[in-house]
């Protein structure tokens, strides 16, 4: 089982509520101004690797997540950065067809460090994917029995 270090389950309780599956009850898309910034994440990505075709995924629903901002190669390997409506958090992902952790290129894992960088330049938390399979243990009574992936990263 993965486990979670200290900082990083400070990080994800800090971000919780008990109310609220999908995002806090106090959360508000215009005010927050996130789309905004994932279209300039998109548009600046783009611009520095025109090579390659970055996407944002506008037609999520019913998860705890509002976006996955990905780069995708010519080899069809998908780079993502995965952007929660909680705590101004994100993690990252990589997936080529079913395989959900394909061996990036040195340019692959530069082209992902510079996404991951510009993301915590706009203001973003990023959180490790390693740890988030261990159990949820914050204070929303609903994902009780689940864990942090699905708190803050997945549908619902």
């Amino acid at each position: 089982m993965d486990s979670i270090s200290e900082e990083m389950l400070e990080t994800l309780l800090k971000a919780d509520c008990n109310t609220g599956t999908e995002f806090p009850a106090t959360f508000d898309h215009a005010e927050t101004k996130m789309w905004e910034t994932f279209e300039s994440l998109k548009k600046d990505l783009s611009s520095q690797f025109p090579n390659v075709s970055v996407s944002l995924d506008e037609n999520v629903q019913d998860a705890s997540f509002a976006t996955d901002l990905t780069i995708t190669t010519a080899d069809n390997v998908n780079m993502s950065c995965r952007f929660s409506n909680f705590g101004q958090l994100f993690t990252t992902w990589q997936y080529k067809g079913r395989d959900t952790s394909p061996t990036l290129t040195e340019e692959q894992r530069a082209m992902f460090d510079v996404m991951i960088k510009a993301a915590q330049d706009s203001g973003f938390k990023f959180v490790d994917p390693k740890g988030l399979n261990t159990p949820y243990t914050g204070k929303n009574p609903d994902l009780q029995g689940t864990n942090w992936w699905i708190r803050y990263f997945d549908y619902l």
